[in-house]
């Protein structure tokens, strides 16, 4: 029996159901291409417990399978009721980050199926697409390009530049620990809608290329409804895709999903922004440490930045609560990027 997991994301991050059984300490299984099936060899394979990276770690065998001890590569690590992140990487393949939890995903780890997936040839945007967008290019990459949402009926006054405005409220005031943290870095974001083009908000190799283009810190695009609560009064169930821009592919934290659910007198209100999700600006901050990490790696390395960014990382990360293991994880492993090239 194999535990399947379906990956659709650049960057993957999942984990699976809770499962009876005794933690063994052994991690085994095949790494497959998620299209034609086949068995993956020379797949790089590390793993995390706490903040400690083991990379040395053999590659997958001819026939795609890996076998690992757990207990063995971390001997002097207590490995019970611990979160353990694997990471899966081969040349030409989207990252594949597997979150498994000790305490309740024991059974069947050593028969794990992990699909990797390769980058799908995604046609150059049309020139009048790029001759529409370039208008609204950043100059500082710190701006957030909001795509209009597709939405049904009782939903179609959803006003673009009013959301646009409680988002950049709700996101402003998450930035304000983090921009205290770090007074040296500018934290300044700005939220342009882009009413006059459309996408498919699944189409996320699109959304990099626009990205691309616009210089942009992030790309946002969703969908949107009318439907009951749970005591039956009606309730605008917004659910947005949120696309970190990054120079680096290997730094993209992937496709986030963010819900927004409130009352319909709130849709186009100014009060909207202290009913939206805090998430909004948990991941603005982290787009915001990967930027200013990647500006401060430009030769000549600077190291002084690299501190402040320590210090802006440990800040956000902070504000997270315990409910979001996998955005925690995203953040310590950009902190110990970070303080591996500050030591170097």
């Amino acid at each position: 029996m194999f535990i399947r997991a379906s990956i659709a994301a650049v960057l993957v991050l999942s984990s699976f159901p809770a499962m009876a059984g005794k933690f063994q300490g052994n991690v085994a299984g095949v790494v497959l291409d998620e299209r034609s099936g086949a068995k993956l060899s020379g797949v790089a394979i590390t793993l995390q417990v706490k903040d400690i990276l083991k990379s040395n770690l053999p590659a997958t065998q001819p026939d795609g399978r890996f076998d690992l001890d757990l207990r063995q590569i971390f001997p002097d690590e207590d490995l019970e009721n611990r979160t353990i992140e694997l990471t899966f990487r081969k040349a030409d393949y989207h990252d594949s980050v597997f979150l498994l939890n000790s305490e309740s995903d024991m059974e069947n780890w050593d028969q794990l199926e992990i699909q990797l997936i390769k980058p799908r040839e995604v046609e150059k945007l049309p020139k009048e697409q790029r001759e529409k967008i370039e208008k609204y290019v950043s100059q500082k990459g710190k701006t957030l390009y909001l795509f209009p949402y597709h939405l049904t009926e009782e939903t179609t006054s959803l006003q673009p530049e009013r959301f646009a405005q409680n988002l950049l409220d709700n996101i402003s005031a998450s930035l304000r620990s983090s921009l205290q943290a770090a007074p040296g870095v500018e934290m300044d974001v700005s939220i342009q809608p882009l009413s006059d083009i459309d996408i498919t908000a699944t189409n996320i190799e699109r959304l990099y290329q626009f990205g691309e283009v616009l210089n942009a810190l992030a790309m946002i695009s969703g969908s949107g409804e009318m439907s009951p609560d749970e005591q039956g009064k009606p309730e605008i169930y917004l659910e947005s895709n949120y696309v970190t821009i990054t120079a680096d592919p290997s730094l993209r934290p992937g496709n986030v999903t963010i819900i927004d659910q409130f009352s319909p007198r709130l849709l186009n209100s100014l009060r909207l922004s202290d009913h939206l999700n805090r998430y909004w600006g948990h991941h603005t901050a982290l787009a915001l440490c990967i930027q200013e990490f990647q500006q401060a790696m430009k030769p000549p390395k600077n190291k002084a930045r690299l501190v402040e960014i320590e210090k802006m990382i440990v800040a956000s990360r902070s504000q997270l609560s315990e409910e979001n293991k996998a955005l925690d994880r995203q953040f310590e492993r950009l902190l110990n990027i970070v303080i591996k090239e500050s030591n170097q």
